[in-house]
């Protein structure tokens, strides 16, 4: 009995031998190994770790209590956000909003603050740029294509006063979003990623101590008066 047990063992090692020294199951081997590995990749890839960027910079996020996050996309329309905003601001806390993509989460602190009837806001035109999700507009009547927005912005914040239509330095810089009567939050969304990349890219560029200060808000703009009648000679 004794002798059939080892000579049973021993045919076994043998056989092992001649199949983990055969070159075909080696391969084969190999191939279950990578396709675990890349089973276990497609499994990471599924849930990837997003990166966060932080308008207009993360020094305007120390203090965390008084923060409210506002997911864009819990919304229905762009009136019922805007006031969700201003009231979070009139609460005395800070609303951020919140725009994500498939890769990566945007996070805006907007500087609206608190709004005030009849009371409106002094600031230099040349500091302000205004955009909609189709145009960008400067001084209140340079209407340009959101195409430009890349090279408008970079004008707009690296100006430092030399051009009078831009900002009087990198500080003071600001953009306000204005959306039309038809805009959907889509449309808004669009626009908001297509700021924060087109920002990302000039910021890295300069050492990315920049700051994206924008406000969003709604209201009808007053059009510009009509030009005065032509001078006639003789009246």
């Amino acid at each position: 009995m004794l002798f059939k047990v080892m000579k049973y063992a021993i045919n076994m090692k043998c056989l092992i031998f001649r199949i983990t020294g055969n070159r075909f199951f080696i391969l084969f081997a190999f191939l279950i190994i990578c396709n675990f590995i890349s089973c276990s990749e497609d499994w990471k890839s599924e849930n990837p770790v997003k990166s966060i960027s932080y308008y207009p910079s993360q020094s305007y996020y120390k203090e965390s209590d008084s923060i409210v996050p506002v997911t864009l996309d819990d919304f229905s329309d762009y009136i019922s956000l805007m006031e969700f905003i201003n009231q979070t601001y009139c609460s005395g806390k800070k609303p951020v909003l919140i725009v994500e993509d498939a890769d990566d989460i945007y996070k805006f602190i907007l500087l609206n603050g608190c709004p005030q009837p009849n009371v409106v806001a002094c600031y230099r035109e040349r500091n302000i740029v205004e955009l909609s999700p189709d145009s960008v507009t400067i001084n209140g009547f340079k209407n340009q294509s959101i195409e430009r927005l890349p090279e408008i912005m970079e004008k707009h914040i690296l100006n430092n006063g030399k051009d009078y239509s831009f900002s009087d330095k990198p500080e003071l810089a600001s953009f306000i979003v204005y959306p039309e009567e038809n805009s959907k939050l889509a449309d808004m969304k669009e626009l908001l990623l297509n700021i924060a990349i087109s920002f990302d890219k000039l910021n890295n560029k300069n050492g990315s101590e920049l700051e994206l200060k924008i406000s969003m808000f709604r209201k009808n703009r007053v059009p510009p008066p009509p030009p005065p009648p032509p001078v006639i000679d003789g009246n």
